[in-house]
């Protein structure tokens, strides 16, 4: 697929976003951020069982500092589509 079609908030400028809306997503348990690659950052919940799959957030989709392997957080921003997508929670 082309760039082109794809939808508009996958093509994102993380130095361009003042047309979305961001949202702060809170854990009920505090996630560990187990992975990180260049592009993602996979959070793991405590407890949630040896064959877990991690919750991947895009670091070019975080507002704020991008928490950093082995710290423990709370909660995270992140663009409400996103949120919506990765079926998380959010106050409105």
């Amino acid at each position: 697929m082309a760039l082109s079609e794809w939808p508009d908030h996958f093509k994102d400028d993380p130095n361009d976003r003042n047309d979305q809306e961001y949202v702060t997503v809170e854990f009920e348990v505090e996630m560990l951020v187990k992975r990180s690659t260049g592009k993602a950052i996979g959070l793991y919940e405590e407890g949630g069982g040896y064959n877990q799959e991690l919750l991947w957030i895009p670091i070019s989709q975080i507002d704020g500092p991008v928490p950093k392997v082995a710290s423990w957080i709370s909660s995270i921003r992140i663009p409400r589509w996103l949120a919506d997508e990765k079926n998380l929670e959010y106050e409105e």
